[in-house]
């Protein structure tokens, strides 16, 4: 299940009219004399080797979606919404040497991931959400978290990272 999660999500931040860089030119707002910035790499752990070793793509700017562990918290309230949850983590990096342009460039495409993970939660329909017989949805706390970060990984820097966590459910038809 975490791989259809991770799949959907990568692909919907590429979406021509919902995703990341669609987002960026036509929606978000910028301060005065910021330009749009592009991502040029979207990718995840299951598909790019660097993104599984948890390292940015080569090609920058880049968005890595990854699955993490969800924290149980102590005695959290159960409910049958699923099969389970698994959180999904979008970092953004870039090679940009002005760490305080690289920051600003951060933000607006952060914010941009969010509005994308916005739309799909809300308004796209089960299909966008569904792969393999999977299908997830937004967690009951589900919000959308969204941080400024900084880490430096070699020539490459890391900005923000987006956080949201989907009740998944796998609906696969078994053999009786």
């Amino acid at each position: 299940m975490i791989l259809e999660v991770a799949k959907c999500l990568t692909a919907w931040l590429g979406h021509a009219t919902y995703g990341v860089n669609a987002l960026l030119t036509s929606t978000i707002p910028r301060e005065a004399g910021d330009s749009a910035p592009t991502v040029a790499t979207i990718s995840d752990e299951f598909t790019n080797a660097r993104s599984a070793g948890g390292r940015l793509p080569v090609t920058l700017p880049a968005l890595s979606v990854d699955i993490v562990t969800s924290d149980v918290v102590e005695n959290q309230v159960v409910q049958d919404q699923g099969d389970g949850q698994v959180t999904a983590r979008i970092w953004y990096g870039t090679s940009n040497s002005d760490f305080a342009a690289a920051k600003r460039e951060g933000a607006y495409v952060i914010r941009a991931v969010a509005a994308s993970l916005r739309v799909l939660a809300r308004e796209a329909n089960v299909a966008s959400r569904t792969r393999n017989s999977v299908i997830f949805r937004v967690a009951q706390n589900g919000a959308v978290t969204v941080q400024p970060w900084f880490e430096q990984l070699d020539d490459r820097v890391i900005t923000a990272v987006a956080s949201v966590t989907y009740d998944v459910r796998d609906v696969l038809t078994l053999p009786a």
